[in-house]
This record gives C-alpha cells, sequence and structure tokens, in this order.
C-alpha cells in the first residue's frame, strides 16, 4: 500500500475526515497542516507552534516543513485540500502525482482568488495530476483559470447517509437547549465570519418574531473571532432577542447530525460560496434549506431539493421567506422526500470514499512517484 501526505487544515472536521478516507483502501496516511492541528494517530508536520497565530512567518514557514516531510516521509502521492497554500506551492507543484481539491472560496475572484494569491493558485492548479471539484459551478470556475477539464474528477465528499438523518433522537438536545416541542428551529450552521451574513440573519429573525410566530434560531459561532463574536451577541440584544437566539459556540462535530435533524429550517445566506457540505448535510437530515439565490445552490435544487431562495444581504426578503415557510408546513414533508433522492444520488458517503480510492490507485499505478526539478524521491 502507499504513503499518502495530506496538505490541509488539520483543525476542519471535514478536511480531517477527508484526509483519512485512503486507511480505508490500506494506505499509510501522514499529514501537514499549516497551523498544527491533531488527527487521531497521524503524523502531523506542522510550522513551530510558537508561529502558528503569525500568519506571514507561518507562511515563510511552510517550504521548509513540506521539504522535512518529503524527506521523512517519502510520500507516493500528495493530496491537497484547498489550492491556495502560500509559499508551500513552489514546493508541492514540483511533485507527482499530486491532487488538489478545490473548495471554493480558492478559485472564486469574489472570495480570494485574486493577487498573488490567484497566481499561486494557479500555479499550484497548473501542476496538478487531478484536480477534484464538488459541482458543475465550481468546474465553471476552474475552467475560468485554465484548460484543466482533462484533470478534473468529480468528488462531492458526501454524508453518511445513516447518521445524517431524520429519524435521529433529538429530544435531548431540544431540552439542553430550552426549546419547547412546539417551537419552529431555526439554524444557522455557517462558519462565524462577516461573509456568511450571520447579522442580517438575525435582523430577519428579528422581523419573523415580530409577526407574533414563535421560534427559535440556533447559531453556530464555530471559528468566530472574540470580537465578531462578541458583535453578534450584541446585536442579538440590540434587536432584543436575545432570549430566542442559542449562540452554541463551536458545535462538536458528533453532535452535529443532532442539530441540523432538529432544524425545521437550515439558513445559509453568504454573497458569495462554492458548494457547502451544509447542503447534503441539512437534505440528508429533512431539514429546508433556506439558501442564497446563487447559481452553485440552484444546481443542487435543479435535482428536485427543496428550497427557498433570497437576495443575499436582504433580511427583509430572508423574514418573507421564514414567514413563508411557518405557512406552509407541507414544505418539509416535501424537502424530506426528494432530499433522500437528490443525496442518495450524488452525495452518498459510501460511493464516493470508493471513489476517492479508485482515484488514488488509478494515480499511484499511472506514474511513479517523483519530485521534478530536484532529487527523485522514492518510496521509503
Amino acid at each position: 500500500m502507499a504513503r499518502i501526505l495530506i496538505v490541509g487544515d488539520a483543525h476542519s472536521p471535514l478536511i480531517r475526515e477527508r484526509g483519512l478516507i485512503g486507511r480505508r483502501a490500506g494506505h499509510e496516511v501522514f499529514w501537514m497542516s499549516p497551523a498544527g492541528g491533531v488527527v487521531g494517530d497521524v503524523r502531523v508536520f506542522s510550522p513551530p507552534a510558537a508561529i502558528h497565530r503569525m500568519r506571514a512567518i507561518r507562511q515563510l514557514a511552510l517550504p521548509f516543513v513540506l521539504r522535512r516531510a518529503l524527506t521523512e516521509v517519502r510520500p507516493d502521492l500528495i493530496h491537497v485540500h484547498y489550492a491556495y497554500q502560500a509559499l508551500g506551492t513552489y514546493v508541492l507543484r514540483r511533485f507527482h502525482p499530486l491532487v488538489v481539491s478545490v473548495m471554493g472560496g480558492d478559485i472564486l475572484p469574489d472570495q480570494s482568488y485574486h493577487g498573488y494569491r490567484a497566481q499561486l493558485v494557479r500555479s499550484l492548479l497548473d501542476a496538478a495530476d487531478c484536480i477534484t471539484s464538488k459541482s458543475e459551478f465550481l468546474d465553471a470556475a476552474l475552467g475560468a483559470i485554465g484548460p484543466y477539464h482533462e484533470k478534473i474528477r468529480r468528488i462531492t465528499w458526501g454524508v453518511d447517509l445513516n447518521h445524517y438523518s431524520r429519524m435521529r433522537d433529538t429530544s435531548r438536545l431540544r431540552r439542553r437547549l430550552g426549546i419547547r416541542d412546539d417551537e419552529y428551529v431555526f439554524f444557522d450552521a455557517r462558519l462565524a465570519e462577516a461573509l456568511y451574513n450571520k447579522d442580517v440573519i438575525l435582523a430577519a429573525f428579528a422581523a419573523y418574531l415580530e409577526t407574533g410566530r414563535h421560534a427559535v434560531l440556533i447559531v453556530s459561532e464555530l471559528f468566530g473571532h472574540v470580537d465578531f463574536l462578541a458583535q453578534l451577541r450584541q446585536r442579538a440584544r440590540d434587536l432584543g432577542i436575545v432570549d430566542r437566539v442559542r449562540f452554541v459556540g463551536g458545535i462538536d462535530p458528533r453532535e452535529m447530525a443532532d442539530y441540523y435533524a432538529l432544524a425545521d429550517v437550515t439558513i445559509s445566506v453568504p454573497a458569495s460560496d462554492g458548494f457547502p457540505q451544509t447542503i447534503y448535510e441539512a437534505a440528508a437530515s429533512g431539514s429546508f434549506l433556506i439558501l442564497s439565490d446563487l447559481p452553485q445552490y440552484r444546481e443542487a435544487v435543479r435535482d428536485g431539493l427543496v428550497a427557498h431562495h433570497v437576495r443575499p444581504g436582504d433580511p427583509t426578503a430572508l423574514a418573507a421567506a421564514l414567514i413563508w415557510f411557518a405557512n406552509h408546513p407541507e414544505a418539509r414533508v416535501e424537502a424530506t422526500r426528494a432530499a433522500w433522492t437528490y443525496t442518495s444520488k450524488v452525495a452518498d458517503k459510501r460511493m464516493q470514499d470508493v471513489e476517492l480510492c479508485d482515484l488514488y490507485a488509478e494515480l499511484l499505478q499511472r506514474r511513479q512517484p517523483r519530485f521534478t526539478g530536484g532529487k527523485t524521491l522514492t518510496p521509503g
């Protein structure tokens, strides 16, 4: 079996889960994480802990950390999760076989694909032997960067359909959060960053409550900066809805399925996005989706997923969507039925894991590991 070096943020639950898929095919997994982190019993290479919070210095250290990982691990394949890897790009682009998984923000001009970052991302994509993409929208974004059509492989990553399910018992979570059985539950599951318009969600929820309807809004605070989180809480106080909002910190990944199953509505209204795992997770759990009217989201709806679209940044439109849902209780029933068909077709994790392991096998069989422009690395 092969040695696979994963390059990605070890603090991200999704990247940790994806990076370990190769183990199911018997491969040995190693990790390079720019800001440290723990991945079970996997050996993790990272810059010194003293500079993890010093981004500029940390980025200068990445090429040296990668060189060390290559020398000590002698990987047979490298898989990079997120196409922007700062100065580490200059080391990564010389190794083959190289897999790069794009996320969205790394290749979208209205997020971070611009300036010197765009140059480094394109350099890495040019060198990649394969690029994995979650959707047709991301395929198009890649096509705007370069002629990568023949390199692209569809990997949606998917969700565990036995874990994310409407049938989960959420009574304990409901009691813990102090939510009555007769109250609607709205769930903002996205990262605590300005991009995701959490202030807009709070304002829309306040407008919804002004109609006399009862509900609770759950707000994820994952990866939020302390100042940003303080602003959100103050906003809830200013709106007079603090008793109706549950700020739940960074949700334990093991509990996320319960939150989706509890949620009558899952809200995702950023101005820009890739194709978030939130859609698959909520869909599999039978949670109705209220989404920004973005083309990448429409791609999912086209396949039959029931959702409601609103203009991003518009609290009035979002409040109207929440009221619409309250007036159409059958919407969730329809969403549950349609979502199962959709997720089982394109986002069954078991099948997606097989797709990735098949991709590894194909690349490993096709060519021997090599490090171009320098000393050839052979398996240790």
